[in-house]
């Protein structure tokens, strides 16, 4: 398994535009769209494109829109080949300007879920 030290390699300046995340939402865990998309983004990496004054959901994430299916892209807005969903800054759980970083992070989080770590 893969051993990242979270907080020596993410995570260690302010988030800025441009900076790839890893997103946990909080979801309906009762629908299962709503868990689906919780899923998508917390297995995906995003990038952060856009910052939104005035509202809570201010960080505009942008996903590659191969990985939405058909049926849930209605919970995204589209952009040509990308989809973006807007996130809450404590939704956004590590980033980091190495995309690598975060594809490492997800291995190393999909290890721990699989084993109950």
């Amino acid at each position: 398994m893969k051993y990242l030290k979270t907080y020596e390699v993410l995570n260690q300046d302010e988030l800025q535009i441009g900076d790839y995340v890893i997103c946990e939402e909080l979801y309906d865990s009762t629908d299962e769209d709503s868990t689906t998309v919780f899923n998508i983004t917390y297995s995906n990496v995003g990038k952060y494109i856009k910052h939104i004054d005035n509202t809570e959901y201010c960080y505009l994430i942008k996903y590659d829109k191969s990985i939405i299916p058909n049926h849930l892209k209605m919970f995204f807005s589209h952009d040509g080949s990308t989809c973006h969903r807007k996130m809450s800054r404590e939704e956004i759980k590590y980033y980091s300007k190495n995309k690598k970083e975060l594809e490492d992070m997800i291995d190393v989080l999909n290890q721990t879920n699989k084993y109950n770590l």
